[in-house]
């Protein structure tokens, strides 16, 4: 049985099968969707770290692409999902659904402290080019703004996952927390 185990103030850990975890640490980007000002979903490809200690979801955006920011300003509701397999080793994983509530940082940050396994894992390691360029200060200088960045943490409340990533078959899920907002 698969479920969540419930401290008595925060989300300690989710017990999830080990395929699904595996697609969660190991696949490059997610689909990141958020609710747009009309209503209507919208999506982008974004560099996700699933943070099994604390239950939740790291991502990032630039203040110079800020779509994500002021569609979660509006409404937190987001979901992530994990279909795409590209760069990431595995063969025929299962498709997984990530909905849940999103909170932004009050603060737009500059470097990588308090998060430098986000960026060397899964921004940097996989993509080399992307360190050569961020460790050249002209191209720094040039483009600062996307440097400039807002993190976002994901609480999950709903982990669907088709198994065979086959989605005509029988979808699994788990309720992690109650949706607030």
């Amino acid at each position: 049985m698969y479920g969540s185990t419930m401290g008595t103030e925060t989300q300690s850990r989710i017990e999830l099968p080990a395929d699904v975890e595996q697609v969660l640490d190991d696949l490059l980007t997610a689909e990141v969707s958020t609710v747009g000002k009309d209503g209507t979903p919208i999506t982008w490809p974004v560099v996700v770290q699933y943070r099994r200690e604390s239950a939740d979801f790291l991502l990032c955006t630039s203040i110079g692409m800020p779509g994500k920011i002021f569609n979660l300003r509006r409404s937190p509701k987001i979901s992530l999902s994990y279909t795409d397999p590209t760069g990431s080793g595995l063969v025929n994983p299962p498709k997984v659904l990530v909905q849940g509530t999103a909170e932004l940082d009050s603060e737009v940050r500059t470097s990588v402290d308090g998060v430098e396994d986000f960026w060397v894992n899964k921004v940097m390691g996989p993509q080399p080019a992307s360190k050569m360029m961020s460790s050249n200060p002209l191209m720094r200088w040039y483009m600062d703004v996307y440097y400039m960045r807002i993190y976002i943490t994901v609480t999950p409340t709903r982990i669907c996952w088709w198994p065979s990533g086959d989605y005509s078959e029988a979808m699994q899920s788990i309720e992690v927390n109650s949706y607030v907002g």
